[in-house]
């Protein structure tokens, strides 16, 4: 612990013990800008490994959105209802498939999620090749049985 003096209204001295910051705090992001347009004052890093880069107030905003567009990967990050649009199925299957881990989370933004397209894509190639499959199965079976549709 650290003490730190500092001056009350009546011209007094007062010691204020501090504790030392030594743990990692996660933050949503949109907690994060919640807080940035209160006005917080609390000095923001991001921690990577070893490395701590301390972000200024005035560039906080920046880098949120960035992050929110952009993951660390550099890929486009879509949203649930995005990701549904694009397979075609409904958004409360996408977030089925999210929490069964079948598709990645990229990140929380708030309380939505964002997923990788790159992901997405590669979900989706995975399902028609078995699909395709599954059809090529049907199509050998209905020949060995000789079946004439």
């Amino acid at each position: 612990m650290t003490a730190r003096k500092i001056k009350t209204a009546k011209s007094t001295t007062a010691k204020v013990a501090m504790k030392p910051r030594t743990s990692n705090v996660s933050v949503d992001l949109g907690s994060l800008r919640k807080s940035i347009q209160k006005g917080m004052k609390t000095p923001v890093y991001i921690v990577a490994g070893q490395s701590k880069i301390r972000i200024p107030m005035e560039k906080l905003s920046m880098v949120i959105e960035a992050i929110e567009n952009k993951s660390e990967s550099g890929g486009e990050v879509l949203t649930t209802q995005e990701v549904a649009d694009l397979l075609n199925v409904s958004r409360p299957f996408v977030i089925k498939l999210i929490d069964n881990k079948e598709l990645p989370l990229e990140f929380m933004a708030g309380n939505q999620r964002r997923i990788l397209k790159s992901a997405v894509l590669e979900y989706r190639d995975r399902m028609r090749r078995k699909q395709n499959e599954a059809l090529d199965a049907l199509t050998k079976q209905s020949e060995d049985l000789e079946m004439d549709f």
